[in-house]
C-alpha cells in the first residue's frame, strides 16, 4: 500500500510551458490526501523559489536536492556545503567568468548575469537572481546548493579536479547544480521516511531530469515521465506520459491511486 509519494517540479509536476501547476494534476494530488497518502516535494529548488504550485500545502520539502528538508515548520536535515568547497566554487567561477547562484539558508545570489540565466530563469518562470560579491558572500554564509551555468567538458576541466567531495547532479544541459556529497534526493527521502515510519516500499516517487535518479531507484515505486531522457527512464520502475499529457494522473491511475 502507497503511504506517500514524492514529486519533482520542473518537468513533472510543471511543464516548461506552464507558468504554474495545472488544476487537474492539483486535483490528482488531493485524491492522493483522500486516500490518506503524505504528499512530498523533492526538488533542486531551494524553499524560496517554489512560486508555482499555487501554495498548495504539501507534507513536506525536499529541497536544493537534499541538501535541506523540512516537515512542517521543522527542519530535520541540513547540510550545507564544506566552506572550503563552497569559496573555491565561487572563486574559480569568478575566475573563469562562468555565472554561479548560490543558494543559502536565508537568501541567494548570482555573480553575473548572461543570456543563459536570463533564456534558464524565463523557462522555470523565476526572476533573476540579485547580484552579489560571490566570494565574499560565501565566505561568511552556509550555501546550500549552487547553480552553476556551464557545459559538461567546462565541469571536467575547471571543476572536479579542484572541488572533490562534492555532488554535480544536472538535469538540464546548461546548468548543474553543486552539492555536498552526502546530499540526494534519496538520502533525503530516507529522512523523511525514518521521521514518518513510512517503509521504502510504501512510497512512490515522481522525476523527470538526471537528479531524480536516486529518489526514483529508491522509491518502492519509481516513475519517469515521459519526457524524460532515456538514462532517467532506465532508472524508473514505469515509464508515464508526458508532463504536458497528464503524465502524473495517468501513472497514477495506472497503479489504481486514483
Amino acid at each position: 500500500m502507497i503511504k506517500a509519494a514524492f514529486f519533482d517540479i520542473d518537468g513533472t509536476l510543471v511543464g516548461f510551458h506552464d507558468a504554474e501547476i495545472r488544476d487537474e494534476v492539483l486535483e490528482a494530488l488531493e485524491a492522493l490526501r483522500r486516500k490518506g497518502i503524505r504528499l512530498y516535494i523533492s526538488s533542486g529548488r531551494p524553499k524560496a523559489l517554489i512560486r508555482n504550485l499555487k501554495d498548495y500545502p504539501f507534507d513536506g520539502y525536499i529541497t536544493m536536492n537534499g541538501s535541506l528538508v523540512t516537515l512542517g515548520d521543522e527542519v530535520i536535515y541540513s547540510a550545507p556545503l564544506p566552506r572550503e568547497a563552497a569559496v573555491r566554487i565561487a572563486e574559480i567561477s569568478e575566475r573563469e567568468g562562468f555565472a554561479a547562484v548560490a543558494f543559502m539558508a536565508d537568501g541567494m545570489g548570482i555573480n553575473l548575469q548572461n543570456d543563459i540565466t536570463a533564456r534558464i530563469n524565463k523557462m522555470i518562470h523565476v526572476p533573476d537572481f540579485p547580484t552579489i560579491a560571490l566570494s565574499e558572500t560565501v565566505r561568511k554564509s552556509d550555501v546550500y546548493q549552487y547553480t552553476v551555468y556551464i557545459t559538461q567538458e567546462q565541469l571536467e576541466r575547471h571543476y572536479l579536479p579542484f572541488v572533490p567531495g562534492t555532488a554535480w547532479p544536472r538535469w538540464h544541459p546548461d546548468f548543474i547544480d553543486a552539492t555536498p556529497a552526502q546530499a540526494s534526493k534519496a538520502a533525503a527521502m530516507a529522512k523523511v521516511l525514518e521521521k514518518t515510519g513510512i517503509s521504502q516500499e510504501e512510497t512512490i516517487a515522481f522525476g523527470d531530469g538526471g537528479n531524480d535518479i536516486s529518489m526514483l531507484r529508491f522509491a518502492g515505486i519509481g516513475v519517469a515521465m515521459g519526457n524524460a531522457e532515456d538514462g532517467v527512464k532506465a532508472s524508473a520502475d514505469y515509464v508515464t506520459a508526458g508532463v504536458d499529457d497528464d503524465g502524473i494522473r495517468k501513472a497514477l491511475s495506472h497503479f489504481g491511486l486514483l
